[in-house]
């Protein structure tokens, strides 16, 4: 996780916070996803790249049984990371599929862009107790990682910025999957992404 100035969102440049997969090394909004089976176990490294704030990272709607401490609320169930520190105790048990999120639970970074989905998928002893003309259906459609859409209201200023300076704000683009078209009253496009075929 780290700070970036830059074009993301809907074409406006503005500060974000973001997420990468180290494997990866590609700044994306939304981070990158976590897409596992039913029964796996997951384990998260974080490193705080941020200059001078804490972040945590919360897995939003999981239930954390047994693994509190992997929650992420800062200052409840662990220590907010520090910058230029590594948190590996990101440890939990996927026993709920499902479709899910992670995000920051520091401050401001998470309507700054750092989210990004999590896809528990059901383990094939549970697809295969469907009907066969339903299993037969959905088997080239359905778990697949690149149908994941994320909706996100995006603000021409930043979170922090918003709270100080002027907290009835609109927002100025809906994103669909971290991209979006400006809008104002002197730019009159409405629709903030490209049609979907």
């Amino acid at each position: 996780m780290g700070d970036t100035a830059g074009c993301y969102g809907d074409g406006i440049p503005r500060h974000v916070t973001l997420v990468n997969d180290f494997a990866d090394e590609v700044l994306a909004m939304p981070g990158p996803t976590i897409a596992v089976c039913q029964g796996d176990e997951v384990s998260v490294n974080v490193v705080n790249n941020l200059a001078s704030e804490t972040s945590t990272i919360h897995w939003h709607g999981l239930p954390m049984r047994n693994t509190q401490s992997s929650d992420g609320g800062p200052g409840v169930t662990q220590c907010p990371i520090e910058p230029g520190q590594e948190f590996s105790w990101y440890n939990f048990n996927a026993d709920t599929p499902g479709t899910y999120w992670y995000h920051s639970h520091n401050e401001f970074q998470r309507d700054d862009g750092m989210y990004g989905p999590v896809i528990i998928r059901d383990t094939i002893a549970e697809v295969s107790k469907m009907s066969k003309t339903l299993g037969e259906r959905l088997s080239n459609a359905c778990d697949k990682t690149e149908h994941t859409i994320m909706i996100q209201e995006w603000y021409y200023n930043t979170a922090e910025h918003r709270f100080y300076n002027d907290k009835e704000e609109t927002p100025t683009s809906l994103l669909v999957n971290g991209k979006g078209r400006y809008h104002s009253d002197f730019h009159t496009t409405v629709q903030p992404w490209q049609k979907l075929v």
